[in-house]
């Protein structure tokens, strides 16, 4: 798989060494091995919660994301506690869908 990320250098320091470069876009192509299939992530709607914790059978820790009722990205403390789990807390309570993948 090959991906192509475009990274912009707005102050470019002349002493910076890039191989490709036009204007003050640089290209950078990344390879390596495909990573695991995704699935669908597992997602939870809830109401009015300081904390939560998720059991998951993943081989690895889970993303997860967050979005309140009214759709709007959240941040929350996110923690995983042993192997097979996530906890998340917030400072106030909060309601919304949590995906997790």
């Amino acid at each position: 798989m090959t991906d192509t990320i475009n990274v912009i250098f707005p102050d470019l320091d002349p002493s910076f060494d890039v191989e490709e470069l036009t204007g003050d876009v640089q290209q950078i192509t990344l390879e390596g091995p495909p990573g695991p299939s995704g699935g669908e992530p597992d997602v939870y709607a809830v109401t009015s919660v300081s904390s939560w914790t998720h059991a998951h059978s993943r081989d690895y820790p889970p993303l997860v994301r967050l979005v309140d009722s009214s759709n709007h990205w959240v941040i929350a403390d996110v923690t995983y506690p042993d192997s097979s789990h996530v906890s998340l807390s917030f400072p106030t309570p909060f309601t919304g869908t949590i995906y997790v993948s």
